[in-house]
């Protein structure tokens, strides 16, 4: 909670939080710098010399919420004794889910889904490991992965990737009208949260003969993602409506 962050601030450890992402990013890591309890605001450090950043308490909640409230805490090993004993297990589910994290990214798949299938026997509450082993069974096409993301959704309703997972996994399997809709849930949560999600969803909607639709989707796309990699194509394409 916002309270735990205070708690540590206060005790002169930073509290790095994971949190949503902007533009092609669909999450960061922000650090904790400080609070203000007058105006209600969270201060974050910013990757520029001698700035910071300022959100207030309700858009912060809300936002962090999204990635299931979780947050890092570095200490020395000498002050580990300030973390509740009743917090190690969930500190492993965690652990396990970050582990598991950089085992997919490195296309170890047997090693993160194992993983990450023990943070889940660990912490079966744990929105995180659920999505994540979502993931994990959408990269072969896995029917499960339908199961393990709507458990995600249903431990937390602002899951973003939990539903954005679901659209991605009904457009590799071309059901274009559950691909919609799982995106457009996304984009409702947060409409200015991932760019890229526009254009997943153009793409469902060309399929379904909702050109329109598709045009203004893979619009927002260019503006949500200022160093989009194809938009010379998509600036092209885009042309071709008006044909």
């Amino acid at each position: 909670t916002i309270r735990d962050l205070k708690k540590w601030i206060d005790q002169g450890i930073p509290p790095i939080v994971i949190f949503p992402g902007l533009y092609d990013l669909p999450q960061h890591a922000l650090i904790i710098s400080g609070y203000d309890d007058i105006e209600k605001r969270i201060l974050t450090y910013i990757p520029q010399p001698d700035t910071s950043g300022s959100i207030p308490e309700s858009k912060f909640s809300s936002e962090w919420n999204q990635e299931d409230n979780v947050s890092i805490i570095i200490i020395p090993n000498d002050m580990k004794n300030l973390l509740p004993k009743d917090k190690f297990q969930v500190t492993r589910s965690y652990r396990l889910c970050f582990e598991a994290e950089r085992d997919l990214s490195y296309g170890n798949l047997a090693s993160s889904i194992k993983k990450v299938t023990e943070a889940v026997e660990i912490d079966n509450t744990n929105a995180f490991a659920w999505s994540l082993l979502g993931s994990c069974y959408s990269e072969t096409n896995n029917i499960e992965c339908i199961r393990c993301f709507t458990q995600a959704i249903k431990l937390n309703a602002t899951y973003f990737l939990a539903f954005r997972g679901l659209g991605n996994f009904y457009l590799k399997t071309k059901d274009y009208e559950s691909a919609d809709k799982y995106y457009s849930k996304a984009i409702e949560l947060n409409p200015n949260r991932y760019g890229p999600i526009y254009k997943n969803r153009a793409f469902s909607r060309l399929q379904l003969n909702r050109n329109q639709e598709a045009k203004q989707d893979l619009i927002l796309y260019l503006e949500k993602t200022p160093n989009a990699h194809d938009r010379e194509y998509i600036t092209q394409a885009l042309k071709s409506f008006n044909m």
